[in-house]
């Protein structure tokens, strides 16, 4: 939640934080301005930017910019998942689950029963980017 960025300068820099649109960051709300960098509270998705610090002397008029590129990780989240269906033995069956976070989820299915890695047997396949399983054939010992 700490974006780092100190100067060392003679007479001391004020450092100032602003977004990508040029607005100046000062400490309020979630934010707060110091003389080590910007702490972002409770950082949500929106708070991805880049992001400008500057150090100037004011007595000089000489400055220093970096930027930097805040990129906000969101942890996985299911939306979409049917625990029952409805395969006829012999057949081809299928299942989805869909979730959304960044970076995109990845899909591992495993059997509850035994513990099993889906993606470890011959009759199932698990595309782990779309998250559908597929069972070829199913077989009545699939029931978990």
């Amino acid at each position: 939640n700490y974006i780092y960025c100190e100067a060392v300068a003679s007479p001391v820099a004020e450092i100032q934080w602003s977004f990508s649109n040029g607005s100046v960051i000062v400490t309020r709300d979630r934010y707060i301005v110091d003389f080590k960098g910007l702490k972002i509270l409770n950082v949500r998705e929106s708070d991805e930017d880049r992001y400008q610090c500057r150090a100037l002397v004011r007595s000089t008029g000489s400055f220093r910019t970096k930027y930097i590129k805040l990129e906000v990780l969101i942890p996985p989240k299911i939306e979409l998942f049917k625990s029952e269906i409805e395969v006829v033995e012999g057949q081809i069956g299928t299942a989805q689950c869909k979730a959304k976070g960044k970076p995109p989820p990845t899909y591992r299915w495993i059997k509850q029963r035994t513990n099993q890695d889906l993606q470890e047997t011959s009759r199932f396949s698990v595309d782990s980017v779309t998250g559908i399983l597929t069972i070829n054939p199913v077989q009545v010992d699939d029931d978990s």
